[in-house]
C-alpha cells in the first residue's frame, strides 16, 4: 500500500492543503464542462463549415486552439494540481508550503487562461500550439505555472521520507516539468521550422511529460490505496518514470517524419516513442498486479474502475502514436487527424479517467458529504468511455482514409492534392467527421454527468 503518513506536522499541513485541493478540483470540474463545449464547436464548425460562417471569433481555427487551451490549462491544470496539493502531505510527511501563494494563484491562473483565450478569439494569439496566447498572456501564464512547481519544490524539502514513492515521483516531477515547457515553448528567435519542431517537442511534452505523468502518478496511487494491497512493484513505477522522462518530449517529433527536420532527428524520435511502450506496459502490469485478487472491490468501486479503465487503455495511444512515427506509415498518416484522434485520448480519455477517478474517491471527503450517485457515475464512466473511444477510432480513420487519398491521387495520377483535387480527399473523410460529432457529443453528455455529480 502506498505509504501516507500522520503525525501531527502532516494533519495540519493537510489542512491547509486540502481546502486549497478542493477548491483547484471545483474549478477544474467548471472548466471541464467550457472545454468539452469548444471542443464540441469545434468538431462542427469542421464538420459543418457553414457554422457560424462570418464570425471570426468562432473560426475553426481559433476555436481548435481555444478548445486545446481550456482543456490543458483550463480543466486538466488545475486539477491536476489539486492532486498535487492533496498528496504532498500525506506522502510526504510533512505540511505544504507556501499555502496562501498557493490559493492565490488559482485565481490567477484562471483568469490568465481566461483572457489568453479571449485574446485567440479576437486574433491576437501567435498560433503556436498550446501555446497561442500573445506574448504578455504567455508571460503571465508561466507565473502561474511556475508558483506550483516553486510550492511543491518547497514542500518535498522537508518530506520525511529518504526517497519518494513512485505516486509521489509522477506527480510531483509533472508539476515541476510543466513551467520549463511552459519556458521552452517561448523560446525567441525561431525561424519557421525550427517553430514547428519546437512545438511538436511542447505539444508531446504536455500529453506525457504533464497530464500522463500525473494520470499514472493518481493510477499508482490510488489503485493500492482503494484495494488496501501493496503497488505491485516500486521498481518497475520508476523505470516507467525514467523512460517516460528521457522519452516524453522529444519523442513528439515523430509527428513531421518526412518532414524538413533531419533524418538523424527522425530516427531518434522513433525510437524514442518506441520506447514509451515501456511505459504503458509499466504502467498497465503495476496497475493490474495491484488490482489482482480485489476484483470485488473493481466491481463496487467506481473510482477504481475509473483508474482501471485509464491504465489498461494507456497502451492504446502510446502504441498507435508510436507507429504512426515510422517512415512507412507516416507517408500516409503523417500531417492528418490521426494526431487528433491520439491527443483527444490522451487528453479527454487517459486525463480524463484518472482525474474522474481521483475526484469521485477524494472529493466526497473534502466536501464532507456525499458526492455522487453510483448509478449516475457508472453512466459516465460508460459515456465517457464509448465517446473518447469512437471519437479518436474516427479521427484515426479519418487520418488514414486522408492519407491514403493523398497518396492515392498523387500515385495514380487520378486527381492533384491541391485545388480541385482536394475535393476528393474531402468527399471520402466528410461521413466519418459526421461520426466524430457523434462521439464528442457523448463525450460532453458524460462531461455534463461529471459536473451535475460534483455539483449538485
Amino acid at each position: 500500500m502506498v505509504a501516507e503518513t500522520h503525525d501531527n506536522s502532516a494533519v495540519l499541513g493537510a489542512i491547509d492543503s486540502d481546502s486549497i485541493a478542493r477548491r483547484h478540483l471545483l474549478a477544474g470540474t467548471a472548466f471541464l464542462v467550457l472545454a468539452g463545449f469548444l471542443t464540441l464547436l469545434q468538431v462542427l464548425k469542421g464538420t459543418f463549415p457553414g457554422f457560424l460562417d462570418g464570425l471570426s471569433f468562432w473560426s475553426y481555427g481559433r476555436l481548435r486552439q481555444m478548445a486545446s487551451v481550456i482543456t490543458v490549462f483550463g480543466w486538466l491544470t488545475p486539477t491536476l494540481l489539486g492532486v498535487a496539493y492533496y498528496l504532498v502531505p500525506r506522502l510526504t510527511g510533512a505540511p505544504l508550503r507556501l499555502t496562501r501563494f498557493a490559493g492565490l494563484n488559482l485565481p490567477f491562473l484562471a483568469a490568465t487562461v481566461i483572457a489568453g483565450t479571449a485574446a485567440v478569439g479576437i486574433g491576437t494569439g501567435d498560433g503556436f500550439e498550446l501555446f497561442p496566447f500573445p506574448l504578455w498572456a504567455d508571460l503571465l501564464l508561466l507565473i502561474a505555472l511556475a508558483v506550483p512547481a516553486v510550492v511543491i519544490s518547497a514542500s518535498l524539502r522537508d518530506r520525511s521520507e529518504s526517497a519518494p514513492s513512485a505516486p509521489l515521483l509522477y506527480v510531483c516531477a509533472a508539476v515541476i516539468w510543466l513551467p520549463a515547457i511552459a519556458a521552452v515553448s517561448n523560446l525567441p528567435g525561431q525561424d519557421p521550422v525550427a517553430s514547428s519542431l519546437l512545438a511538436a517537442f511542447t505539444t508531446s511534452a504536455i500529453h506525457y511529460l504533464w497530464v500522463g505523468a500525473a494520470a499514472i502518478g493518481i493510477v499508482l496511487y490510488l489503485i493500492p490505496k482503494l484495494t488496501g494491497s501493496a503497488l505491485f512493484s516500486e521498481q518497475m513505477a520508476r523505470i516507467g518514470f525514467w523512460t517516460l522522462a528521457l522519452a516524453g518530449g522529444a519523442a513528439g517529433y515523430t509527428r513531421f517524419t518526412h518532414g524538413p527536420a533531419p533524418d538523424w532527428l527522425e530516427t531518434v524520435a522513433i525510437v524514442l516513442g518506441l520506447l514509451l511502450v515501456i511505459v504503458a506496459v509499466t504502467t498497465f502490469f503495476n496497475a493490474t498486479g495491484s488490482a489482482r485478487g480485489h476484483w470485488e472491490s473493481v466491481q463496487s468501486s467506481i473510482p477504481l474502475r475509473f483508474a482501471l479503465t485509464g491504465a489498461l487503455l494507456l497502451p492504446v495511444p502510446i502504441v498507435l502514436s508510436s507507429v504512426a512515427g515510422f517512415r512507412s506509415v507516416a507517408a500516409i498518416v503523417g500531417l492528418t487527424s490521426w494526431w487528433d484522434g491520439t491527443s483527444f485520448f490522451l487528453l479527454f480519455g487517459i486525463g480524463g479517467w484518472a482525474t474522474a477517478a481521483f475526484v469521485y474517491a477524494v472529493l466526497p471527503g473534502l466536501l464532507g458529504r456525499d458526492l455522487y450517485d453510483q448509478n449516475l457515475a457508472r453512466r459516465h464512466l460508460r459515456l465517457s468511455l464509448l465517446g473518447v473511444t469512437s471519437t479518436s477510432v474516427f479521427l484515426w480513420l479519418t487520418g488514414m482514409i486522408a492519407g491514403f487519398t493523398w497518396a492515392g491521387g498523387s500515385y495514380s495520377g487520378a486527381f492533384q492534392n491541391t485545388g480541385e483535387g482536394f475535393f476528393q480527399t474531402l468527399t471520402a473523410v466528410s461521413p466519418l467527421w459526421v461520426f466524430t460529432l457523434i462521439g464528442v457529443l457523448i463525450t460532453f453528455a458524460g462531461q455534463l454527468v461529471h459536473a451535475y455529480l460534483v455539483y449538485s
